[in-house]
């Protein structure tokens, strides 16, 4: 209850501004995929008060490829994924290139604290972000 507490507070700059600026989004669907829960939780709840359904939270890369295959796991939008996974066998970046030949059409964030990251993610395609996220960061790459 305690950790549901803080998310609360964290998740106090998701504002009326978010809505307004970021309607485009509203109604598009994203999968979140990290390691820690209460990461996992925090975007959750921030990206769905900014509009979008959060269709899938997975905390590995095999996790998130085995949840795809549910039939309610139709259409998708966006994927944010964190490149260190504890607890599987692939990275998040793996894991980004194997969602990306199952769902072509979607866009990647992958967001990592590692410089190094960056050039590898870009040079596949995909977007994207340096830890700690800022919401607007986010929501404007999506957008």
């Amino acid at each position: 209850m305690g950790a549901d507490r803080d998310v609360g507070k964290k998740l106090s700059v998701v504002d009326s501004f978010h809505k307004k600026h970021y309607r485009c989004l509203h109604g598009r669907k994203i999968i979140i995929l990290d390691d820690i829960p209460e990461i996992a939780l925090i975007f959750k709840r921030a990206l769905e008060l900014s509009g979008l359904e959060v269709v899938l939270v997975a905390h590995t890369g095999e996790e998130m490829l085995d949840q795809l295959l549910k039939p309610e796991v139709k259409e998708i939008d966006f994927a944010l994924i964190d490149y260190n996974l504890k607890g599987g066998l692939i990275n998040g970046l793996q894991a980004a290139v194997l969602l990306q030949k199952k769902k072509p059409n979607i866009r990647i964030v992958i967001i990592s604290a590692e410089d190094f990251v960056e050039m590898e993610a870009r040079s596949l395609g995909f977007h994207f972000l340096k830890k700690p996220v800022g919401l607007n960061e986010l929501l404007g790459t999506l957008d």
